[in-house]
């Protein structure tokens, strides 16, 4: 129940937070970390092998989006010298 409460509010600070990129990062790897949690702990409930091994997948999708995102944070800074969302429009 705590893991499904982290990813609402996860996915509600993703909502609430277009301003600004590295908040939004913040909460979508709350939110991978939330459904890496549930994995594991149906996992152990079950005594299922699957549940894990989904989770380390999960985990390798988490590293690529986080890794991918500060690349173009980064980029975004480096021509605008600001990471907030609201000057980069012209870019979506």
């Amino acid at each position: 129940m705590v893991c499904v409460t982290v990813y609402f509010y996860s996915i509600i600070g993703t909502m609430f937070s277009q301003n600004n990129y590295i908040n939004m990062l913040i909460c979508i790897e709350t939110s991978f970390l939330a459904s890496f949690v549930q994995c594991v702990t149906y996992s152990i409930a079950y005594d299922d092998l699957m549940g894990i091994i989904f989770s380390i997948m999960i985990l390798t999708v988490a590293g690529g989006d986080s890794a991918v995102g500060l690349s173009l944070t980064i980029f975004n800074f480096k021509g605008l010298k600001s990471i907030k969302a609201e000057y980069n429009r012209t870019c979506f």
